[in-house]
């Protein structure tokens, strides 16, 4: 997970503006049976679409149930589209499902920010302080390449793999890079009071999570890549995912080398490796090491380029971090413009009692009266 500078500077600077940007409405409901996944964002070309439906992870990947044998004079860019939104569908079924509450830990600086100003800071993913944020990925999607490449005869497949290993790099695709907003499904954690809370003093704020989600594509747009992510840890998950999402395109395009239709340096060929390496990329801000698995992560996404206008930057340490400030009101005839707040942990200090009365008078200032749930950490760990 993110460290606490992520954690405890979430926001932007108490005197920043916060007036919404304009964007168009947003082109589907939270929850819908189609979540796009635009990775123009992340590889410049096409997005990726999956299916939505229950939480829950299917024991083998959806690609390795689908049929890959389609005629690749048919239509090939919409055989490669359904590959990729067959083989996404399991996470995007755990992506449409999130608990009511997820919660962001912070500290009294961070809190009383996020409250000010109705802003969040997406960090660039690569600038998180995990350092094997993205390298975790990268180990398990290289390990599953090459094993394929060992004993594939196919001229096409071997080229579409190689190709694949020349360009998941994971510092490749912050040409055009995730931006993430990091939560925790329990809002009552030792592990996050210690690395986020400044040292138990802090806080966990209790958003409502598909409320965050619209917010996050009315501020943002709904194009702009948007949405709410599951964090996975299961390394068989991992590697399930990965091993079968390698397969089913290998086998696409053995079977359209078989048929005629895919030489190497085909163009339907391009069209298939584009579609893998799109594929592989939802790994790279999603996995984790198994070690974090205590924290049950959620991440608000937002895909932007780095040449994008409104990017920032903020010293964090020794590092220099880029961010997006993000509006994150309810939008126009949703509500008041007001975060999406519904609960207030106090973290694990001996002066509970008086942090719960001051957040109190200060939530009330804008919220209704007993709107906002307000409790105490039960977690014995006093600084």
């Amino acid at each position: 997970m993110p460290g606490m500078e992520e954690r405890s500077e979430l926001w932007p600077e108490l005197t920043a503006p916060h007036t919404r940007a304009s964007s168009s409405p947003t082109d589907r409901a939270v929850g819908s049976p189609y979540r796009y996944r635009p990775t123009a964002a992340v590889f410049g070309a096409l997005g990726w679409l999956g299916t939505g439906g229950h939480d829950g992870f299917h024991s083998h990947s959806a690609c390795g149930r689908i049929n890959t044998h389609m005629d690749p004079h048919q239509n090939a860019a919409a055989a490669v589209e359904k590959l990729r939104k067959d083989c996404l569908a399991d996470f995007v079924r755990m992506d449409n499902n999130p608990p009511i509450t997820l919660y962001h830990y912070t500290d009294a600086r961070g809190l009383l920010g996020i409250l000010d100003t109705k802003h969040f800071w997406f960090s660039q993913a690569g600038f998180l302080n995990d350092s094997t944020e993205l390298t975790h990925a990268d180990s398990i999607i290289r390990s599953a390449l090459n094993r394929r490449l060992e004993f594939t005869k196919s001229l096409a497949a071997r080229e579409m793999l190689t190709a694949a290993l020349n360009s998941v790099d994971p510092f490749s695709t912050y040409s055009a890079g995730s931006f993430i907003a990091c939560f925790c499904e329990n809002g009552d954690l030792l592990s996050q009071w210690r690395g986020y809370g400044s040292s138990g003093g802090g806080f966990a704020l209790g958003f409502e999570s598909k409320q965050l989600e619209r917010n996050l594509e009315a501020s943002v747009g709904s194009t702009a890549g948007t949405g709410i992510f599951k964090v996975v840890y299961d390394p068989a998950k991992q590697d399930s995912y990965v091993k079968d999402t390698i397969e089913a395109f290998c086998q696409l395009v053995e079977h359209w080398e078989q048929t005629g239709g895919a030489p190497p340096q085909n163009k339907l060929l391009d069209v298939a490796r584009f579609g893998l390496e799109t594929a592989l990329a939802d790994p790279y801000f999603r996995f984790k090491h198994p070690g974090f698995e205590e924290e049950q992560e959620w991440r608000l996404i937002v895909f932007r380029e780095l040449t994008h206008p409104d990017l920032k930057f903020r010293p964090s340490g020794t590092r220099i971090v880029p961010f997006f400030d993000v509006d994150m009101r309810r939008p126009p005839g949703d509500g008041p413009p007001l975060l999406p707040l519904t609960h207030v942990v106090c973290g694990p200090t001996q002066t509970q009692a008086v942090a719960a009365q001051a957040i109190q008078s200060r939530i009330e200032r804008e919220y209704p009266k007993g709107s906002i749930k307000i409790s105490s950490s039960s977690v014995p760990f006093r600084v």
